[in-house]
């Protein structure tokens, strides 16, 4: 197979790309994805200045080594962590200050690796090989919490971007808290994992057992550990609203990290599934925590930086539509992003519509005729109602005082 190093305007349609285009922590287009004219404009705009690897549509599409070893290498980052703290973790016992700090440098360690390695988040629905639900959750969670952190502190960067004073400190320090107590949130659910194998769901009392897991891991960590961790861990299931549990916190009054890693984990929980509740997609779990009936559950600035990090429906994804058409997405909707910007680009034989006969782009909110069917191959019959409930709405100040919060003295 023949790779050539293209700039944006040399593109043509139907090449594909032969690696991930990153930007920060986000693949803005995935390796293997064939171009089109809506992706080769968007590059022209956006990047004139890249160097892109490409080959021929015709020849067979490579699959992403780059991003399966990156994702490997997490694992078993991941899992040399789990084994020094596994026996603790396995029998219930408290974890030592000095088992601790050498797991906290090993997160220190996984943090500059993810930052200097973005993985397409994609990729992680598809891995498997840990022997359990809480490890494979575990690693999930983590990954994810970490991610949103990551994008948390862009967000500050981007904040600050001209301000030269004292106020930015350590970023990766600010993070470590955060993804020590995603590593640890779950260990509470050691000693009642088996109710995770289950076919029916838990009972009264299971639930109660279930409840009190929050409590159960924070006591499990040394008396010394640093109190931002312990906060997290015992408050991750608080819910925005205050209908979460063991306090009944709301808004700003539930631990800034704890919001963090609510999201993070309702997210994994929802896609994986358990022996009684069958795991969803990552499009449909994100669309139901933005629109669904548990949207109150999370803080709403978050959960808006969280979707731009999943970006469910990405530039140059192709829809199909409910006239018989197909659409491309040519732009991001950054108050909802499942009412994106579609061109009209195919149709109903799935045949490029010329150019001098296509529409104009629209947000697809405003055409209540047409209705997103599936996204490629993809049914997508729970996006009922693009512009439903969007919890987004007024969450800029929120977030603003979060990053605040989290990178500065």
């Amino acid at each position: 197979m023949s790779e050539t190093m293209l700039g944006p305007e040399e593109l043509q349609p139907g090449m594909c790309l032969d690696e991930n285009i990153v930007s920060g922590m986000h693949t803005i287009l995935p390796k293997g994805k064939e171009l089109t004219d809506s992706d080769i404009e968007y590059l022209k705009k956006k990047f004139p200045m890249i160097s892109v690897k490409v080959h021929d549509s015709t020849e067979d599409d490579v699959a992403d080594e780059l991003s399966e070893e990156v994702s490997e290498e997490l694992k078993e980052s991941f899992n040399r962590v789990m084994e020094t703290a596994g026996s603790f973790m396995k029998d219930g016992r408290a974890i030592d200050e000095a088992k601790m700090k050498e797991i906290q440098q090993a997160i220190t360690e996984m943090l500059e690796y993810i930052q200097s390695h973005p993985v397409n988040m994609n990729l992680l629905e598809k891995s498997a090989g840990w022997h359990d639900y809480l490890r494979d959750k575990g690693m999930n969670v983590f990954y994810y919490t970490t991610l949103l952190g990551f994008e948390l502190q862009d967000h500050f960067k981007q904040m600050h971007a001209d301000d030269n004073s004292s106020r930015k400190t350590s970023l990766m320090s600010s993070l470590r808290p955060l993804s020590t107590a995603a590593l640890f949130h779950d260990i509470g659910m050691v000693p009642i994992q088996h109710l995770f194998d289950k076919s029916d769901k838990p009972d009264d009392s299971e639930w109660s057992l279930i409840k009190a897991h929050p409590s159960v891991a924070a006591e499990l960590l040394p008396e010394d550990m640093d109190k931002k961790v312990h906060a997290a861990i015992q408050q991750h299931h608080e819910n925005f609203d205050g209908s979460g549990y063991p306090f009944g916190l709301s808004g700003e009054d539930i631990d800034i990290f704890s919001r963090v890693i609510r999201i993070a984990d309702a997210f994994s929980s929802a896609t994986m599934g358990t022996g009684y509740r069958k795991g969803k997609s990552m499009m449909h779990t994100l669309y139901e925590m933005i629109n669904g009936e548990y949207s109150h559950c999370y803080d709403p600035g978050l959960l808006k930086l969280f979707s731009n990090i999943i970006q469910p429906l990405p530039v140059g994804a192709k829809l199909r539509l409910s006239t018989g058409q197909w659409g491309v997405v040519v732009k991001q909707n950054s108050a909802n992003p499942f009412d994106p910007v579609i061109l009209i680009a195919y149709d109903h034989n799935n045949y490029p519509i010329p150019k001098g006969q296509l529409e104009k782009p629209f947000i697809l909110s405003q055409r209540s005729d047409i209705k997103v069917i599936s996204f490629g191959k993809k049914p997508m019959p729970f996006m009922k109602d693009a512009t439903a409930n969007n919890p987004f709405k007024n969450s800029d100040a929120l977030l603003e005082n979060t990053c605040n919060q989290i990178f500065t003295d």
